[in-house]
């Protein structure tokens, strides 16, 4: 009886592919791919995948139907806005994510777009290589994070871990907005009230995005939600880039409706190369790595094999981590 094969289906580094076979569960064989691009190739191992673990190559219609052994798509992020669920749902393929493994590096992501528009990094960074020595000049045009209002959009784990490293910071004040309110108890113990999305729009000098993409959510930040914020505030969108209306937030900052921004997400990904944000001198800029640290690396790993393997006994997974279930045949 052949064993069943997991296809890690993305670009790894060997030091990132060494933790993948030290890690791997026995009892089963791994598959790699060589090639960002090369569609034969992408085409013949998705036919011999038992278990596939997406990172960095899109799964299109034609790619999932290809895996015709496929029990369970399983991710080792949380974002699952990508995926045709009802695709899925008829070819009997689960759908598993890993939500809450990124969390932390998210959130530390989202307060270095912070810092570095506050204190002009890259403008300082640059201006000291070009011979310039930027000093008492920068002291009235930036600012510090202390004493602020931070505005965050979505109090799931992310959120709710900048949440915790913002009161850490001692910011004046912490206001968030969820379809799904907290407890009074989370509340009082992260410091954090509870506003309406527009009432935060207008209150935050740093408005913080960390909700997932969906019907809903799309193009929550546009031309008006953006109308409403301070004209000193900045935006940080280290979730999903279609949660804002790309157009609207470039004439934003080309006319200075606010301060500035951070994204680490785009719509679409990766950016056209004339992409207006490029011109821009009140953005930074990264690509979608926030949760790209090696720390994170062996956890994700893991909890990708675990729920493989209990997937291959039949053991139930925690339900966090269900999308799509599988039906029984």
């Amino acid at each position: 009886m052949s064993r069943p094969k997991i296809l890690w289906f993305g670009i790894f580094s060997d030091k990132v592919k060494n933790i993948m076979r030290e890690q791997a569960p026995e009892g089963f064989d791994l598959l790699f791919t060589q090639s960002k691009t090369d569609r034969e190739e992408h085409l013949r191992l998705l036919a011999q995948a038992d278990y596939i673990a997406p990172n960095g190559i899109k799964m299109t219609e034609e790619y999932v139907r290809a895996a015709k052994k496929a029990k369970l798509i399983q991710l080792w992020g949380a974002g699952y806005d990508a995926y045709d669920l009802d695709l899925l749902k008829e070819l009997n393929i689960a759908l598993q994510n890993g939500v809450g493994f990124n969390a932390p590096a998210v959130a530390e992501m989202a307060v270095l777009h912070m810092l570095a528009l506050n204190r002009k990094l890259l403008y300082v960074d640059h201006a000291l290589r070009s011979g310039r020595w930027l000093k008492t000049e920068m002291r009235d045009q930036c600012v510090s994070l202390y004493g602020k209002t931070i505005g965050i959009v979505g109090f799931g784990n992310i959120g709710r871990r900048l949440c915790e490293l913002v009161y850490g910071m001692k910011a004046a004040r912490v206001v968030y907005y969820d379809v799904f309110r907290a407890s009074p108890e989370t509340e009082s113990a992260l410091n954090a009230e509870y506003m309406e999305l527009d009432d935060l729009l207008r209150t935050a000098d740093v408005v913080s995005l960390h909700l997932p993409l969906t019907d809903s959510t799309r193009h929550i930040i546009n031309a008006k939600k953006l109308a409403l914020m301070k004209p000193d505030a900045i935006l940080i969108n280290t979730a999903r880039g279609a949660i804002v209306d790309e157009a609207a937030l470039v004439e934003a900052l080309k006319k200075r409706t606010i301060r500035g921004a951070g994204l680490d997400t785009f719509d679409p990904e990766p950016p056209a190369p004339d992409n207006p944000l490029f011109a821009l001198d009140n953005v930074v800029l990264t690509s979608h790595g926030a949760g790209a640290v090696f720390e994170n690396i062996p956890p994700r790993v893991q909890h990708v094999y675990d729920c493989i393997v209990k997937f291959e006994k039949g053991e139930p997974v925690d339900e966090r981590f269900v999308i799509v279930r599988r039906a029984a045949k």
